[in-house]
């Protein structure tokens, strides 16, 4: 039966890729295509989250994230690649651009021999780090949150981004909660489901309201991220009183 299930999802899959209005032309030109993690795997047009351009540089707006739609309806989610070396400064670009509170991080750097994902934080508080026009630093870690899932999540860590100019006149300075689920494996299923539901509880006690956009991602930006949005997105449901 689950087979049968993945299969006709892949065949859905498929036929979107040919219907226009499902459109990954911007992920397919050449000055993008390096940005992707996999060739296969990039953003709809049609929902692609679209970064400021920077002028006489083409491509610029580009990342490979969308936006997802949550239980009431707003662009509640974000699902994005894990950032590459060179496309850390566009991930946060789209953190300060799009105002985003809380980060989620359902994979490990490297997983099965292979890197998975760039580091894109500090782990140190006398550490600070440089990515473009984005100076991060840390405010705080836990590494037990709570004790259901504290073996699952590696770190629960609160980065500080600071924008410089020329974005804007003067420096702007923000909070980002990142959550960090380590024992997810790539291709694979958690041991248990519990301490998944109690992150995602914990995302909500730092962001209850769906105005502004959670970021999820893993490495390829779909099959953890979408898991950890659909449950969300129910839980959100469930909280409305809304049955569908």
């Amino acid at each position: 039966m689950l087979c049968s299930t993945l299969q006709e999802l892949k065949q859905l899959t498929e036929s979107l890729k040919a219907r226009t209005e499902f459109s990954s032309a911007e992920g397919e030109k050449d000055v993008n295509r390096r940005k992707n993690r996999y060739k296969d795997i990039l953003p709809y047009d049609l929902s692609r989250v679209v970064l400021s351009s920077f002028p006489g540089v083409p491509g610029s707006d580009y990342i490979n994230a969308n936006f997802i739609r949550g239980a009431s309806g707003s662009r509640a989610y974000i699902g994005s690649q894990g950032p590459l070396p060179h496309t850390v400064p566009h991930f946060w670009r789209m953190v300060v651009e799009c105002e985003v509170q809380v980060i989620i991080m359902a994979s490990n750097e490297t997983e099965g021999g292979k890197h998975k994902c760039e580091c894109y934080w500090v782990d140190s508080q006398h550490e600070e780090r440089q990515f473009g026009s984005v100076s991060v630093s840390l405010v705080k870690a836990s590494r037990c949150v709570q004790t259901s899932w504290c073996a699952h999540c590696g770190s629960s860590t609160v980065p500080r981004a600071t924008r410089q100019p020329p974005w804007c006149c003067l420096a702007e300075e923000r909070t980002i909660c990142q959550f960090h689920y380590v024992l997810w494996p790539d291709h694979g299923v958690p041991e248990t489901v519990r301490p998944l539901l109690d992150m995602v509880r914990l995302v909500r006690d730092c962001q209850a309201s769906e105005t502004l956009p959670l970021l999820v991602h893993c490495s390829a930006g779909c099959g953890r991220t979408g898991t950890i949005c659909a449950i969300d997105y129910v839980w959100g449901l469930l909280r409305a009183g809304v049955s569908r």
